[in-house]
């Protein structure tokens, strides 16, 4: 289930500096399923990757 941008608005807003991001797939073919989507929607509220995608997320400057 996708994270609602409403928790992540509220997150941002009362000053959470970072975010992860975890794939509990039940079968292999769905690792990471969404991830696309997650990321666009991070930045989108203001986070920006670390060293990549798939690290820690972090308030953009």
């Amino acid at each position: 289930m996708p994270l609602h941008t409403t928790l992540l608005r509220w997150w941002h807003d009362e000053g959470g500096d970072a975010i992860t991001f975890g794939s509990d797939a039940h079968l292999p073919s769905a690792v990471a399923h969404g991830f696309a989507d997650a990321a666009q929607m991070a930045e989108a509220h203001g986070f920006r990757p670390g060293r990549s995608a798939f690290h820690r997320w972090s308030r953009a400057a």
